[in-house]
């Protein structure tokens, strides 16, 4: 299919079947990006503030909605063997095995 042929296809969607698309879109995004679990290693990535954490990495203790709670090892700045430290789930990967 060429992208004219998309591009039109979309103009030619109702109101409501374009937010079931992009509704399927962010649902697609959300299985493809792994969650952490409860005690899984974690990395803070480039986005984590401030930037001596980046690359440090921490375990899971606690996932709420938008944030994790981390544990974070002697790596770590003034958060330096810390429990309880809480991060927003966008500045952190999943530890690759």
């Amino acid at each position: 299919m060429k992208v004219t042929e998309i591009i039109a296809a979309i103009r030619e969607l109702e109101d409501h079947e374009i937010g079931a698309v992009i509704a399927s879109c962010q649902a697609e995004a959300r299985r493809r990006k792994p969650t952490p679990r409860v005690g899984d290693t974690v990395v803070f990535n480039s986005k984590a503030r401030p930037k001596y954490l980046q690359g440090t990495q921490a375990t899971v203790t606690k996932i709420n909605e938008k944030t994790v709670v981390v544990s974070i090892g002697p790596e770590g700045g003034r958060f330096a063997n810390q429990d309880g430290v809480l991060a927003p789930k966008g500045i952190v990967d999943l530890k690759a095995a």
